[in-house]
């Protein structure tokens, strides 16, 4: 029977092949590039960090983590001179690389929560008259604000956003560099936001109200999630849904307290569009 290491040609003592494998897995991460290297190691750093177990506490984000979860995960190896000088200049380099990129990131609970609304709401309104589609805006208003404000209650990266966010603005002099990623961050959830309400209103057949702007509205209603998301993080009591009838019929609907800001919002400053065609 063949040995699994039957490419080698020649009687070897265990000792020596023992030493030729080391050589060859030697030889295998020194192909790695540095840009590979890093890539591999920025991802780890992030899922580290979003973990479960991890609970926001970037303490937890070392190179020996990244390492042992690379190495767990995907069998390869590397060590810190393989790293350290050649990719990244310390593990502090490494954890504000990654702390970086987080803060830096577009929001992914934004994108689930618009695909959730078009799927559930926007593709099965009725939109025969002008009072249907007031209806149905009212309900894309209300699922939409309803399901981001749960989202950003559970989401793990939102929290650890907000963790970065508190660090760097506790001394932005010296964290200079993750104050602009955040601007960065803000100004990629507003382009995001402008572009899905656009949509929206589009589908729906409604318009900004001409000086109000869809910026405005985009801007006050972003801000809102975020403020009332960290009030329920500290106070979730104070954040249960009210049940109002507002269904048809005056059936009763749950909305939350951000739904209904959401919704006072749309109604100043959107209106109808004369000019839409279903």
């Amino acid at each position: 029977m063949n040995a699994p290491w039957n490419f080698l040609e020649g009687p070897f003592s265990g000792l020596e092949l023992a030493t030729i494998m080391v050589k060859q897995t030697r030889l295998r991460q020194e192909k790695r590039s540095p840009e590979e290297i890093r890539a591999l190691l920025m991802e780890a750093g992030e899922q580290i960090l979003t973990a479960p177990e991890a609970r926001g506490i970037m303490t937890t984000l070392t190179l020996t983590a990244a390492f042992e979860k690379i190495q767990r995960e995907q069998g390869i190896r590397l060590t810190n001179a393989s790293v350290l000088g050649r990719v990244f200049d310390s593990v502090e380099h490494f954890r504000r690389e990654v702390l970086l990129k987080v803060a830096a990131g577009e929001s992914e609970d934004f994108n689930a929560a618009s695909d959730h609304v078009y799927r559930k709401v926007i593709l099965k309104a009725d939109l025969s008259s002008p009072e249907m589609r007031w209806a149905a805006l009212k309900e894309t208003s209300r699922v939409s604000a309803n399901f981001m404000q749960q989202t950003l209650q559970q989401s793990k990266t939102w929290q650890l956003w907000l963790g970065i966010l508190a660090y760097a603005i506790a001394d932005p002099v010296a964290n200079e560099d993750l104050v602009e990623a955040l601007r960065l961050s803000y100004r990629r959830l507003d382009q995001q936001s402008l572009e899905t309400y656009s949509a929206a209103l589009a589908i729906l057949g409604f318009r900004e109200i001409e000086g109000g702007g869809l910026g405005h509205f985009s801007f006050w209603a972003d801000t809102l999630a975020e403020g009332i998301g960290i009030r329920s993080l500290v106070e979730p009591d104070s954040m249960k849904m009210v049940s109002l009838p507002t269904g048809p019929d005056g059936k009763r609907q749950k909305w939350t307290k951000f739904a209904l800001a959401f919704w006072a919002l749309a109604q100043h400053t959107i209106e109808l569009d004369p000019n839409w065609t279903p």
